[in-house]
């Protein structure tokens, strides 16, 4: 034991001064080697621990961890739930536009997008049909889809002029970049939020059934995740009677819980004689 203390002086000594590492961490590593926790040295109490947070050096875990945004956490959120959100609906699409014949809400829809020509067509309809998202809607290449447009029936048509369409908007309001921002409230994006709004009411009136996140796109709201608190349900200030508690107002006195065997504080419990009458009874 004293050759460690030996050891231990010797490492901390003026001629061999640690720049970095404090002198009390230094003999606990030495004395810890031993199982020691405490020493004496030149007459002087000279206590060392093993625990670094007795030197000073520790950092509590509630300072290392800082405490998450809200907002950091609710866009981290948006973001998985609006690409989740996309690839469900480009299977939902595709169904659509594989279906035998157009709905009727098809053509109208067309042609108000044709009339006012939105931004998310602006940008999406120019080089709609060779990007990949037309193939993952049509299922098919241009030429393929171009070779059958001359036998499809006239009911299916409308569905081939939505088409470009539905690939302009789906390349648009979801993918990598600014695409993603679409569902955002504070950021610019390709297609604006009012422009998908009415790209997904459209799909709704099909049948699609929107997630949380689209419906606050279609609904023009902020999104503030898949399951918002619930508000608080105050509490009535109006007593409530228990539950089994029966009202003996209404009772007649020829019914059961008539008020017999029923006292009072104060009052002494009569039976009655099952020979008398109640009137009897109480006299």
């Amino acid at each position: 034991m004293n050759r460690l203390w030996r050891v231990a002086l010797r490492a901390t000594s003026p001629e061999r001064p640690f720049p970095t590492v404090d002198r009390g961490l230094a003999l606990a590593g030495v004395l810890g080697a031993a199982g020691a926790t405490t020493a004496a040295a030149d007459g002087d109490d000279l206590r060392v621990s093993a625990d670094p947070a007795d030197s000073g050096d520790a950092v509590s875990d509630q300072a290392r961890e800082p405490t998450p945004d809200p907002a950091r956490r609710l866009v981290i959120e948006g973001n998985k739930a609006w690409a989740a959100a996309a690839e469900v609906r480009k299977r939902w699409v595709r169904q659509l536009l594989w279906r035998r014949a157009a709905p009727r809400e098809v053509s109208r829809f067309v042609a108000a997008q044709l009339l006012t020509m939105p931004d998310a067509l602006r940008r999406g309809l120019p080089h709609g049909n060779t990007r990949v998202r037309f193939t993952e809607l049509t299922g098919q290449p241009l030429d393929a889809v171009l070779r059958d447009c001359e036998t499809y029936p006239l009911v299916r048509v409308p569905l081939l002029m939505l088409t470009p369409i539905a690939v302009a908007y789906e390349s648009e309001m979801a993918g990598d970049g600014d695409r993603r921002n679409t569902w955002r409230t504070d950021r610019w994006a390709p297609c604006s939020r009012k422009d998908a709004g009415s790209w997904l009411r459209f799909l709704a009136s099909l049948g699609y059934e929107l997630s949380a996140i689209e419906q606050a796109v279609a609904d023009g709201v902020p999104y503030v995740g898949d399951t918002p608190a619930q508000p608080f349900a105050e509490t009535p200030d109006t007593p409530t009677e228990p539950a089994g508690s029966t009202d003996l107002a209404g009772l007649g006195p020829d019914q059961p819980g008539d008020g017999a065997g029923i006292t009072t504080p104060g009052e002494p419990h009569i039976e009655p004689d099952p020979g008398q009458g109640p009137a009897e009874a109480v006299a």
